[in-house]
C-alpha cells in the first residue's frame, strides 16, 4: 500500500510533467488586467504630477510639451523594466508568445486608463511592452507576489 504522502507526491510530479498550466486561462488574463491596470495607473498619474508640478512653476505648456513629458514618462517605465533580465525559463521566445497572446488584453487597458490622453503609435507600443517585459522579465511591480510550491 502506498502511503498518503508517497500518493501525494506521485500526483504533484505527475502534473508537473503534465504541462498543465498552474493557474488557468482566466486567473492569466485576471492577472494581465490587473497588472496592466495598476501600472497605467501609476504612469498616468505620474504624468499628472508632472504636468501639475510645472504649471505650478510657471513652465508654459503647450500640447506639444506634455506630449514630450509623457514620451519621456513612459519610455523611462519601459527602460527600466528592460535592463532586468528574463524570469527563470522565459526568452525572446516566450516573451513574442506573451505579446502575441495578450495583446488585445493590454490594449484594453490602455483605453480604459489613458481614456482621452492623445498617445502616439510609439507611446502605445512602449505601454504594451512594460506589461510584457513585467510579465516575462526577473520584475516584480509593487504590491506584487510569487507563487512557492513546497513540501517533501
Amino acid at each position: 500500500m502506498i502511503s498518503p504522502h508517497q500518493a501525494a507526491y506521485d500526483d504533484f510530479i505527475h502534473y508537473l510533467g503534465s504541462n498543465d498550466a498552474l493557474f488557468g486561462d482566466l486567473a492569466q488574463r485576471e492577472h494581465v488586467v490587473d497588472l496592466a491596470s495598476r501600472r497605467f495607473s501609476q504612469i498616468r498619474e505620474e504624468i499628472r504630477r508632472r504636468v501639475d508640478a510645472m504649471t505650478k512653476a510657471g513652465e508654459g505648456l503647450d500640447e506639444a510639451r506634455i506630449q514630450s513629458l509623457q514620451t519621456q514618462i513612459i519610455n523611462d517605465h519601459a527602460l527600466r523594466i528592460s535592463s532586468s533580465g528574463f524570469a527563470r525559463n522565459m526568452d525572446e521566445a516566450h516573451e513574442e508568445a506573451i505579446r502575441t497572446l495578450y495583446t488585445a488584453l493590454i490594449n484594453e487597458g490602455i483605453s480604459a486608463v489613458f481614456e482621452k490622453l492623445p498617445l502616439t503609435e510609439e507611446d502605445r507600443a512602449s505601454l504594451r511592452r512594460i506589461i510584457v517585459l513585467l510579465l516575462t522579465r526577473d520584475e516584480f511591480a509593487a504590491g506584487s507576489s510569487g507563487v512557492v510550491v513546497a513540501g517533501f
